[in-house]
This record gives C-alpha cells, structure tokens and sequence, in this order.
C-alpha cells in the first residue's frame, strides 16, 4: 500500500514539472524612433524690400476706385525632383510639410499681415509700384518625409509698405487733343515774340510719341513745364481730368532733366534766363487753363517748384 502511494506521488509530480509556468524571455524591440522636424535658421536680414506694380482701372468710374492689398508672411522652399524620388514621396507632399514647419516655428514671434490702401479717381488707370518692408530669414528644416538631407526655405515676414511711385498710364477714351489743333508732322519751337529775350525756347505738343522727355538745362536756367500730369523721380502729378500740372524747374549748374509719365502731344515748355521761378510762374499763368494743357476745361492747377532734382515747394491754384 505506501509503495502504491508513493508511485502515485511522483506520477503528480511529474506532470506538475510539465506544467511550469515561468516565462520566456522578452524579446527587445529593434523599431528605430522617428527623429523630429527640425527648423533651422541661418540668417536674417532686417529691412528686405519686395516691389510689386499693380494697376487700378478707374477710365469708366464715377466714383474713386478703392483697392486693399495685403502681405502675409511667406515660406518659399526648394525641392528638387531627386530629392522626392530618394523617399518615393512627391515634391508637392514635402514642400507642403516643409512650409508647415516653418510656418509653425515663425508662428511663436507672431505671423504678420501688412496692408496699404490704394485709390485710383474716376477717369484714370492708375499704375502704382509699391514696397513692402520686413525682415527674411534664410535656413534648412531637417527631418522632412523621412529626407536624410535638409530642404533650405526663405521666409519674408512684412512690418511696413509705402507707395514707391504712381501714374496714370490713360484711359483710351479720354479727350483727344488732335480734335482742337490739327498734330504737325514736326515739332519746332514757337517763339513769342512779345516776350522778347525772356524764353529763349519754347515748344508746344511734345512729346510726339511716348512718355519720356529729356532737356539739357545751362546753369542758372529755368524750365517751366504744363501738361495733364508728369513724374519726376518719385514726385508724381496728375490723376484728374480737371487739373493741369505746372513744374518749375531751376538748374544751378548745368544737367539734363528728365521727366516721365508725361502724355504724349499734351505738354508746352519753356526756358528762361532772365526770369526767376516765381516770375516764371506768374508770366505763364494764363496759359494754364488753355489747350494743349486743357483740353475741356480745367478747375485748379498744381504747381511743383524743384531745384536740382529735389522738391522745394508746392502751390495749389484755382482756375480764375
């Protein structure tokens, strides 16, 4: 009987060894993290200026044409065909997650939107060239779509924008000046003869074609100019059917003008020696509001007195 007992025993004995419960050894993960996005910034530069020329057209408005246009900073990236098909991903796909980066990283110092309002009055196309102001960055972002090597970007981020320059490029129903006085073949000068040695030039209805007109000016000269508008530099004058503009231009050693935007066959000059700025004006006033300078009629004037290329005074006048 305990020889029975005891071969029972090491029966259960056995089969509790074949049921061990320990367990097998973990096996260690071998997966690789993902390494982070990461913007890097190379360089800044502080007042990076962008021109962009927008025109407004107003010829059949009654009213000011309004135009609103912002900047909001940008992200340009570079990525190349090879670079997208190292990762078998497309170009659009990493550019887009690079920009999303960038844009991300810049959005902690503030995402900027600058605006200018322009305005174009009725019976002009107007051409502005304006200038926004602001800072770039340049630099890489790692880490894009599995990329082992960096996408470089540049970001433009504005703070300011100002009017560069403007004109009226015409409008191709406005008044035409050959309907009054028939346009010569050649322009030659007009000499008054009542005004004897004071003009030593004048000529009416220039330019014949363009917008540009150049004149050699001795020192001690005076160029009187009229016409519907003109640009000096950034000085624009013009934007009205009902104002003619006047420059007075005083050169103190010789130098050649040159003025712009000018409406072709519109425009009378004059030079003088003998007379200063302020007699220059007062002796041809009562030309301004005559044909070529107006052609229906006009209601004031705009007179620009410059010395050597700078801006000295303005004078705004009504029509008597």
């Amino acid at each position: 009987m305990q020889t029975k007992w005891m071969i029972f025993l090491g029966i259960i004995l056995v089969l509790l060894g074949g049921c061990s419960t320990s367990a097998p050894p973990t096996a260690s993960s071998s997966a690789t993290p993902v390494p982070a996005t990461k913007v890097i910034v190379q360089g800044v530069t502080e007042g990076k200026e962008i021109t962009q020329t927008i025109d407004l057209n107003n010829c059949d408005g009654k009213s000011d044409a309004v135009r609103t246009e912002e900047y909001t900073t940008s992200v340009e990236v570079t990525v190349s065909a090879e670079m997208a098909a190292s990762v078998g991903v497309s170009a659009e796909v990493i550019s887009a997650e690079a920009q999303s980066a960038v844009t991300a990283s810049l959005s902690q110092s503030g995402s900027k939107t600058t605006s200018i309002q322009l305005t174009a009055p009725p019976g002009t196309h107007m051409s502005f060239q304006i200038t926004w102001v602001g800072s770039e960055r340049v630099g890489v972002v790692q880490n894009v779509a599995g990329l082992k090597i960096p996408v470089a970007f540049r970001s433009f981020e504005p703070s300011d924008v100002r009017i560069k320059s403007q004109f009226d490029i015409g409008c191709p129903r406005q008044p035409d000046f050959q309907e009054v006085v028939p346009s010569p073949t050649t322009v030659l000068p007009t000499m008054l003869p009542s005004t004897g040695a004071r003009w030593l030039q004048e000529v009416s209805q220039i330019p014949e074609s363009g917008t540009q007109l150049s004149w050699h000016l001795s020192a001690g000269q005076v160029l009187f100019l009229s016409g519907g508008q003109f640009q000096i530099g950034e000085v624009f004058c013009g934007g009205s059917a009902q104002q003619v503009c006047v420059l007075i231009y005083k050169a103190s050693t010789d130098q050649t003008l040159v003025v712009n935007s000018l409406v072709p066959r519109q425009n009378y000059v004059g030079v003088t020696e003998s007379l200063s700025p302020e007699e220059a004006l007062r002796d041809k006033e009562p030309m301004f509001w005559l044909p070529p300078n107006c052609v229906s009629g006009c209601q004031r004037a705009t007179v620009l007195f410059f010395t050597d290329g700078k801006l000295v005074n303005k004078v705004s006048m009504n029509a008597p």
